[in-house]
């Protein structure tokens, strides 16, 4: 087994162990439409122009797939040449740099993010965990005015300017619960600075 010392490490590992060119990166919560796949095909055998390719991702929450908003727009480099780039070495938010052109994909992955809240709160407190320590070493930290307004100012900016409000009463769940992500990152960033020493 190899230990694990963040996500972009162990990724570019796999990514060492792959016999074929061609990566295709995705977690296990995230499925290709039948679409997608055969564009993926269609693609691979006519194209090798391309250093990778953009595919749009689709939040299913709480087995709802999101219409609106920003989590159902955004395009993610999974598919790529391993001669031509592979994954950061970021701890978390880690991501795929390739060094060519990169083509839009037209069909999309389904990303079946949190099956129910429990689920999403453990992730929340990890990721906000790796979040504060990232932020932390980088000598960051947060205000105080900012921790009391990043509950509003994030619920405003998910739900109404992202658009989370058409997605129904779990487009209001996800903006409250993206917000309270943000206001745990920050307020764990905070202890760290405030105990002056790196996490053990």
């Amino acid at each position: 087994s190899r230990v694990f010392d963040g996500f972009g490490s162990q990724k570019r590992f796999a990514v060492a162990k792959a016999s074929n060119d061609w990566v295709l990166c995705i977690d296990a919560d995230e499925v290709l439409t039948d679409e997608l796949v055969q564009e993926i095909k269609h693609e691979l055998i006519s194209n090798n122009d391309f250093a990778g390719y953009s595919i749009r991702m689709n939040l299913v929450f709480l087995n709802k797939e999101f219409v609106y908003g920003k989590e159902s727009v955004r395009y993610f480099l999974r598919l790529f040449n391993k001669q031509k780039g592979g994954f950061t070495d970021d701890k978390v938010h880690e991501r795929i740099a390739v060094d060519g052109p990169v083509k839009k994909l037209n069909h999309k992955i389904r990303h079946y993010s949190y099956t129910s809240l429990n689920h999403y709160l453990e992730k929340v407190n990890q990721y906000s965990s790796y979040s504060a320590d990232l932020a932390f070493r980088k000598g960051k930290n947060k205000s105080m005015l900012v921790v009391l307004f990043s509950l509003p100012f994030n619920f405003i900016k998910y739900y109404l300017l992202e658009l989370n409000c058409l997605n129904g009463h779990k487009g209001f769940y996800w903006s409250v619960l993206s917000s309270y992500h943000h206001f745990v990152k920050y307020i764990k960033l905070r202890e760290l600075n405030q105990a002056g020493a790196l996490p053990r």
